[in-house]
């Protein structure tokens, strides 16, 4: 039909494929406003009986009367063409009537508007932009926060900072590294940015005190509703500041972001309503199991942190570090409880490979077996990282080459920021988070891949 359709134009000498057309209106601007003239243009998404159609752009939807236009070529087109429309505004009826149509782009597939296959729709991403107006709003959205987000730091006197995307190192985040070769250079292999955090932590030692970078990070490991292997981060360092400080900004940060972005103080997200407005909860892991058990636990030896463990339904069948027996005792009383946003603070030692492998932050000021860090939750899902930035050069590399014994003796870590940290750093604090997960917070997506413009790879596409 649709062949026939574009044949039948071209022997009316009706051009298919449209070099330009005049200025138009955003149809929302039209909706809002009527004018007594304008021209509009956009695709169509529904044709009734020859005589309306519905014209549709990423701002919203208007009806439009056909009557007025010439049959033959009315009846040669299809939904998914794109037209431009000279269109007048009849105030008695209150609809608008098309005087004039130019075809702009003839459709050669058509679009199913009642498509319901999601995996259909990853596939063919621009599909679904056209196909889910919620994607679509979605997409809007991301756009202001990313804007939003820049203009916010940049008040604050943050300077963004364009960091290389190729590493000739992998030794800033202890997932393991996709990497890139070169067919130019034989043998050279570059790690893809699993963060920014070297290069921007160089920039503190240069005399740049407050940076940051909005940029793709890369990470090999599992997707799932909250993650992609490919996703947007941001990540701000301050000098002469710590993990106290940082956690004070952020909250502040966040708060005046969604505001701008959701116009409230009061976001649902997944059936909860999140309250930006009241002080953030604070919850320090040490103080709170110690409240809990009556004992510190940072204190005890391995059996008597298993024996714990077992009371609360946790049972290990092979050693795992102390640390992290501490975390998982934690989050198992406490994490489903964590839906208002929250941050929770100092972080045993050795509870995870980040910390414990490749050290990036420092020693708690009072108590060595604890790190100071924060982890920010909201809705139950974590958001945020940040620690006191270790600025000890030789505790960084020990921890680097700690790293490399026990993790994979190929990767490479970066001596020059080794370098650097012997040049000197000031004290600072570093935040990093998911811009992505951010938004499916502010949209209320249940789904990452929801927030995002398009995705290499995601978990349906596995059988793809």
């Amino acid at each position: 039909m649709l062949d026939e359709q574009f044949r039948k134009l071209l022997e009316n000498n009706i051009t298919c494929y449209a070099y330009e057309y005049e200025f138009y209106y955003n149809l929302e601007n039209v909706i809002a406003k009527p004018r007594n003239f304008t021209k509009i243009a956009g695709r169509i998404t529904r044709i009734v009986a020859n005589k309306e159609l519905t014209l549709s752009d990423h701002s919203g939807d208007i009806d439009v009367c056909i009557d007025n236009l010439d049959l033959n070529i009315v009846r040669l087109l299809n939904e998914g063409d794109i037209v431009g429309l000279a269109i007048m505004y009849d105030t008695s009826d209150n609809k608008f009537i098309a005087h004039d149509l130019t075809l702009l782009t003839k459709t050669r597939i058509g679009i199913d508007y009642k498509n319901t296959n999601k995996d259909y729709d990853l596939k063919y991403r621009h599909l679904s932009h056209i196909n889910d107006k919620k994607m679509a709003k979605n997409i809007q959205l991301r756009s202001k926060t990313l804007s939003s987000l820049r203009k916010l730091l940049a008040d604050e006197g943050f300077m963004e900072i364009d960091t290389p995307l190729l590493h000739p190192f992998q030794g800033d985040s202890t997932s393991r590294p996709i990497f890139a070769e070169t067919a130019t250079y034989d043998g050279l292999r570059f790690a893809l940015a699993s963060s920014p955090e070297l290069y921007l932590k160089k920039l503190l030692v240069s005399g740049f005190n407050k940076v940051f970078t909005i940029n793709k990070v890369f990470r090999d490991e599992e997707i799932d509703r909250t993650h992609l292997m490919e996703f947007t981060s941001v990540e701000y360092y301050m000098a002469y500041v710590d993990y106290k400080y940082m956690m004070d900004f952020t909250e502040k940060l966040l708060k005046k972001l969604a505001k701008e972005i959701t116009g409230k103080s009061k976001i649902t997200f997944m059936d909860n309503v999140l309250d930006f407005s009241k002080p953030w909860k604070r919850i320090s892991i040490h103080d709170t199991l110690l409240e809990k058990f009556g004992k510190d636990l940072y204190e005890l030896d391995y059996n008597e942190l298993v024996n714990t463990a077992r009371t609360v339904g946790i049972e290990y069948s092979e050693p795992v570090s102390p640390g992290n027996i501490i975390i998982d005792i934690f989050e198992n009383l406490y994490l489903s409880r964590l839906i208002q946003p929250t941050f929770i603070y100092d972080f045993p030692k050795d509870a995870s490979v980040m910390c414990y492998d490749i050290t990036m932050a420092k020693d708690h000021r009072d108590n060595n077996l604890m790190l100071e860090r924060f982890e920010l939750y909201l809705g139950g899902m974590e958001l945020a990282n940040c620690y006191s930035e270790l600025n000890d050069p030789e505790a960084q590399k020990q921890a680097f080459d700690r790293f490399l014994t026990r993790r994979n003796k190929e990767l490479t870590m970066d001596e020059t920021f080794y370098h650097a940290l012997r040049v000197g750093m000031p004290p600072a604090g570093g935040v990093g988070f998911g811009i992505d997960r951010l938004l499916m917070i502010l949209t209320d997506s249940s789904d990452i891949i929801d927030v995002v413009p398009f995705s290499t790879y995601h978990e349906s596409q596995k059988s793809n």
